[in-house]
């Protein structure tokens, strides 16, 4: 409750004292006594309304306006050329607070603009548009959170939307690349293909060697039988023959077992070996495939997460519009 209101060099008055009644409390005076002049000042301590020093009386250092309410006072300072401006709130000072109340004497005090009704002033709410009229009850009531929530879930709401698009053109052109490459199942059984056909020429090829040498070692065999058929010429016939006798058979076997396996091998290493540029070259495309499959599986995910998002915010919406009342706390009338 407002108890005093002190006024210091503002406009015409040097100093006066205002005493306010619990109940009501009314100011009379002639014209031109400065009547409205204590209404500006309970305002300008009140509100910081009106801007600016004109009210600073003229010839002094400063204007003071102290108002006790409830056990507290608030003081309000300014002078000329803005050296001094400073809102108190018992021992507790502010400043730089711009054109607003500091908050913590804006809660206390608790007077807004719509406490202030002036002698010109149109008739209230009268002359307002419906529009402002709303806007004025939502901020008595507390109703402007659902505006503000409404207002914060439809931009939620727009941008899920906007990511949601995004993400299915992504998924179209994705999918466009996906069909452009429906060429890499067959390519990569092709791959394999002539990845087994290298590996069986690289065995042919060893194989080949392999044969190389166990002839060799047949000609090796053969020059010791021609030795063995000369030392038995010069007469030492019994252990030359029986020495000939086994290498010859030994070189026979030898000799017909390795020209067997090297006819195999000949005959494998004649095949033509397929070239494997075109197929190198498919191979780096089917990678490249692989890639773009996986970018495409992640796009999928991320649609998906989308529209999950999206169906939440549409719940949203839904509990939101439910929670708005139906009709009018304060007039009672159904609300549009």
């Amino acid at each position: 409750m407002l108890e005093k209101l002190l006024v210091q060099n503002f406009q015409g008055h040097d100093k006066f004292r205002v005493d306010f009644d619990p109940h009501i409390t009314c100011i009379v005076g002639p014209s031109d006594a400065g009547k409205s002049a204590l209404i500006r000042a309970l305002r300008w301590v009140s509100t910081n309304q009106p801007g600016g020093d004109e009210f600073v009386r003229h010839g002094t250092k400063g204007t003071t306006v102290k108002l006790a309410a409830d056990g507290h006072t608030v003081t309000r300072r300014r002078s000329p050329g803005g050296s001094v401006n400073e809102y108190h709130l018992d021992e507790q000072s502010f400043s730089a607070f711009g054109r607003n109340v500091p908050e913590p004497i804006e809660q206390f005090l608790n007077i807004g603009s719509v406490c202030w009704q002036g002698q010109h002033d149109a008739p209230y709410w009268f002359s307002d548009t419906a529009g402002e009229v709303s806007r004025q009850l939502n901020a008595i009531v507390d109703l402007g959170i659902i505006d503000e929530t409404l207002a914060r879930v439809g931009r939620a709401f727009h941008r899920a939307r906007t990511k949601l698009e995004t993400a299915e053109e992504s998924l179209t052109e994705a999918k466009a690349a996906h069909d452009a490459l429906s060429w890499v199942p067959a390519f990569e059984a092709a791959v394999t293909l002539v990845e087994a056909a290298e590996a069986r020429h690289a065995a042919t090829a060893h194989q080949a060697a392999t044969v190389a040498t166990l002839v060799q070692q047949a000609q090796r065999h053969q020059a010791t039988r021609d030795n063995a058929t000369g030392a038995a010429l010069l007469g030492d016939t019994a252990i030359v023959a029986g020495e000939r006798a086994v290498a010859s058979r030994t070189a026979a076997n030898t000799l017909r077992q390795l020209l067997g396996e090297a006819s195999q091998h000949q005959d494998a290493a004649r095949r033509k070996v397929p070239s494997t540029e075109r197929m190198e070259a498919a191979l780096i495309q089917h990678k490249v495939a692989t890639v773009a499959a996986t970018t495409l599986q992640n796009l999928i995910r991320s649609v998906r997460a989308r529209k999950e998002e999206l169906c939440q915010l549409e719940r949203d919406l839904q509990a939101a519009e439910k929670a708005v009342p139906k009709r009018c706390p304060t007039c009672g009338q159904a609300m549009p």
